[in-house]
């Protein structure tokens, strides 16, 4: 079903979709990326199955519209990670990353595909949903404008993640597959959260309060990201706090 067409009433549906692509990931067993998925994977669904039995019990609240777009922003960072690798010369993006690497390995990268394969569409799918459970708008969740952002801390933060990826590819990756797992997710954390910091940036600067909302919505909301694959280490410690100063209380 296209997903303009999607209501809440489809949202058990869906978490079937995300459930059988996490079903096949605990099947495949324990390759560090094969873990990072399913870590991943069991977030999505924890976050989708919390908002369908909230919307049947006609008692969605704003975390349970939050947790539907932290779902739909875990699953555009599993897409994201597939663009990045080892190899005999260290960090490798984009087409280099999809070509002959020491990690992930073939197994992996199988795996890895099969998951986006199997929730192609779900992202955009969550997002539909979950303008359907703020019906009417601002039922669950506040539309921001620019008075309502720090320009500054968006700032800081995407300096903050430009200076973490630049510093952690420079560096040789670890030896162990466990380290160059952990390595490859930060690495992916640290541009994904540019990238968000960047289109909040250009958000603030059209002043619309629509496209300000959408663009910065998921920036305090990176640590929920992060922790959603991994244990945050001491390394991410600033940039986390950039983040939640994004929307001061």
């Amino acid at each position: 079903m296209p997903a303009a067409q999607l209501t809440a009433d489809d949202l058990l549906p869906l978490c079937g979709t995300a459930q059988r692509a996490v079903t096949e990931l605990r099947q495949t067993g324990g390759a560090p990326r094969v873990a990072t998925l399913r870590r991943l994977g069991e977030f999505v669904t924890g976050r989708m199955t919390a908002a369908a039995l909230a919307y049947e019990r006609d008692a969605a609240e704003s975390s349970h519209h939050a947790g539907l777009l932290d779902a739909a922003d875990a699953l555009v960072y599993a897409d994201a990670l597939q663009e990045i690798g080892v190899d005999v010369r260290g960090y490798v993006g984009g087409p280099s990353a999809a070509g002959p690497v020491e990690a992930p390995n073939a197994r992996e990268r199988e795996a890895h595909a099969r998951f986006l394969e199997s929730t192609a569409g779900l992202q955009g799918a969550l997002r539909v949903v979950a303008d359907q459970l703020d019906e009417p708008p601002g039922r669950l969740a506040k539309e921001l404008s620019p008075a309502l952002v720090s320009a500054e801390a968006i700032a800081d933060l995407a300096d903050e993640a430009l200076t973490r990826l630049r510093e952690g590819t420079a560096e040789p990756p670890p030896a162990d597959p466990a380290g160059r797992e952990a390595a490859m997710v930060w690495l992916t954390f640290c541009g994904f959260a540019l990238d968000r910091a960047l289109a909040a940036q250009t958000a603030l600067e059209g002043g619309d309060d629509a496209e300000v909302t959408s663009a910065v919505r998921p920036l305090p909301r990176l640590p929920v990201l992060l922790r959603s694959v991994t244990d945050p280490g001491p390394e991410a410690l600033e940039l986390l706090e950039l983040a939640r100063q994004v929307t001061p209380a």
